[in-house]
């Protein structure tokens, strides 16, 4: 069983090398921050497929895996100068690709999926015609380029 581990494992290396990069690394996050903190933010933006949160002694990161380069890049431009905590306006996220993926099993990405996220269309195939909120394509979003803006007074 063993020797079973390390060729599954060395499999799984070899794949990995080939496959696109899919993982934001977030940082700029204060120090409380709970890793369902972290999944609250991301589970809306389309393509997320789970997260992780690590912390050291000078500061706290995360890890974001979508199902695609081109969700994560949208990603990142949606996360890049956010706000995270209201009460401190100093701390902004910021949000780079990753060098690596994030290894996720099947369980823990239907564990960090929304439960309502095939109505939203928020996972799967997407042409730009269906998927995300009631219809609405890509370029729909702000995040995305597109002119459905947010209220602001």
């Amino acid at each position: 069983s063993r020797g079973n581990d390390s060729r599954e494992k060395r499999a799984r290396h070899e794949r990995s090398r080939f496959e696109p990069i899919c993982t934001v690394h977030v940082t700029g996050l204060p120090p409380d921050t709970k890793e369902r903190e972290l999944r609250n933010l991301l589970i809306f933006l389309y393509g997320f497929e789970g997260c992780t949160l690590q912390q050291t002694p000078e500061q706290v990161y995360g890890f974001a895996r979508f199902i695609d380069p081109r969700t994560a890049h949208t990603a990142i431009t949606f996360l890049n100068g956010l706000v995270f905590d209201p009460s401190n306006l100093d701390t902004t996220v910021r949000a780079t690709m990753a060098k690596r993926n994030l290894t996720l099993r099947r369980e823990q990405i239907e564990r960090q999926r929304h439960p309502y996220s095939d109505r939203f269309g928020m996972h799967g195939p997407f042409d730009g015609q269906q998927g995300g909120f009631g219809g609405m394509g890509y370029n729909d979003f702000p995040m995305n380029g597109g002119g459905m803006g947010w209220a602001t007074t």
